[in-house]
């Protein structure tokens, strides 16, 4: 299943994975015994090739806010550097509903809020689900 979540009202995400744009993959990994998160990423550019990559330590956090911390800390990477287009890809359908504001329970979160006023401020962009053997 996925699920599109679209910014700026674009209808298709074939058409942007043609055109100049960013491609931006996140995950969050948790660490059973220690409860240590840590997050990562990866950013390709349009003809998918590879333009950065990070991984960082996230503190004692569920997945769920692993994979927040990765969205935000891409987020502060690429605004730096002015992208129009960007798509979000994530397997966590939580995530991606909660930053869409369908999960009412959490989307309080200072976290969401942040990410959410960081992508008004962006141009266009996708958030999209995607299943964790596609990320």
């Amino acid at each position: 299943m996925n699920v599109d979540l679209i910014g700026c009202f674009e209808s298709s995400i074939g058409k942007w994975l043609s055109e100049e744009c960013i491609l931006i993959n996140i995950d969050g990994v948790v660490q059973l015994q220690s409860g240590n998160a840590a997050d990562e990423g990866i950013v390709q550019d349009e003809t998918r090739d590879w333009v950065f990559g990070y991984n960082r330590y996230s503190g004692k956090c569920s997945i769920f806010y692993a994979k927040l911390w990765g969205i935000l800390e891409v987020l502060n990477f690429i605004r730096r550097r002015a992208h129009e287009k960007e798509i979000i890809q994530s397997d966590s359908l939580e995530v991606v509903k909660a930053l869409q504001g369908s999960v009412s329970s959490i989307s309080y979160s200072a976290l969401i809020r942040r990410i959410q006023c960081i992508l008004s401020q962006e141009g266009q962009w996708i958030l999209r689900y995607i299943p964790k053997e596609h990320n």
